[in-house]
C-alpha cells in the first residue's frame, strides 16, 4: 500500500494555525485542520474550485445568488471554490449552467 503524498496547505503555509494581521492566532486552519499539510487530490479541489470562483466573479454574480441558483447553501458552495471540500462531479456543468442563466436574468 502507498502512502498518499502530501503537500504544504496553501490556506496556512503549513503552520496548520490561521494569524490575524497583528499576529493573534484565531485558531486552527479550516483547510489542513491544523495538520499543517494536505493531501495531492485536495490540490486538485483548489485548482477546480478557483476556476469554479472565477467563471462566477468574470459574470459578476454574487456567491449568495450562484448558491441560490444550483439550490445549495452559500456556504457549502464557498466551501467548494476554497477547495475545502470536493464539489459534486455534475456541479461544473451546473455551475456553467446556472452562469448563463443568472446573466440571462440581469439582462432580463
Amino acid at each position: 500500500m502507498t502512502e498518499e503524498l502530501k503537500h504544504q496547505c496553501p490556506e496556512c503555509g503549513g503552520s496548520g494555525r490561521i494569524i490575524a494581521f497583528d499576529g493573534i492566532i484565531l485558531g486552527e486552519c479550516q483547510m489542513c485542520r491544523g495538520y499543517k499539510t494536505i493531501p495531492n487530490h485536495q490540490l486538485e479541489w483548489i485548482a477546480s474550485g478557483k476556476a469554479l470562483k472565477e467563471q462566477r466573479i468574470d459574470r459578476r454574480i454574487t456567491l449568495r445568488d450562484m448558491a441560490k441558483h444550483l439550490d445549495i447553501n452559500a456556504g457549502e458552495l464557498s466551501q467548494m471554490e476554497r477547495g475545502a471540500i470536493q464539489a459534486s462531479p455534475n456541479l461544473a456543468n451546473e455551475y456553467a449552467n446556472a452562469c448563463v442563466q443568472a446573466g440571462a436574468d440581469r439582462r432580463g
